[in-house]
């Protein structure tokens, strides 16, 4: 993947590196219409309406590192390469809390922050689970294969995520 062009947004969309003389209203305003997640430089890119906005973000990923497209498996804590899947679902914090949980002791039960932005990843016919979530701890951590953002930066693109959105993770 090339370096994109135009704007860059690195961090909450409140405290944006602005170029391209952009206001943060006219951001705010653009649609989210696909989601490029970069597992080797783990940086994830919103792509918007508008071909000079890109947003981008700092992301981790599964413990072990990443597979192959169509070699992922449930429980191998890696993050799924795939290039034609898109969102399924989005939780919310009182959702997540009563249906979705970690393997990992250090965290709660709310484990997974602000937000789990689903995937329609399969093994064996059965969504994987794997998406985009934040920390309870807002923290950079390795997963077991989710694709973990800051809490700030997922909330500030949470309402923009819709159902059917694109995803290609490469």
């Amino acid at each position: 993947m090339t370096e994109p062009i135009g704007y860059k947004l690195k961090g909450n969309i409140e405290n944006p590196f602005l170029s391209n003389n952009l206001t943060i209203k006219e951001i705010e305003s653009k649609e989210i219409i696909k989601i490029v997640v970069n597992v080797e430089t783990k940086k994830i890119f919103f792509i918007t309406d508008a071909p000079e906005i890109i947003l981008e973000f700092p992301i981790e990923i599964g413990k072990k590192g990443f597979s192959k497209e169509g070699e992922g498996f449930d429980g191998d804590e890696k993050t799924p390469k795939n290039k034609s899947c898109c969102v399924q679902f989005i939780r919310k914090p009182k959702e997540i809390c009563e249906a979705v949980f970690t393997q990992d002791e250090r965290d709660p039960p709310i484990c997974l922050g602000p937000c789990f932005i689903c995937f329609d990843i399969k093994y064996k016919n059965k969504l994987r689970g794997i998406g985009i979530h934040g920390s309870s701890y807002n923290e950079l951590r390795v997963t077991s294969g989710c694709i973990r953002m800051y809490n700030d930066d997922i909330l500030s693109i949470r309402e923009k995520i819709k159902k059917g959105i694109p995803v290609e993770i490469s």
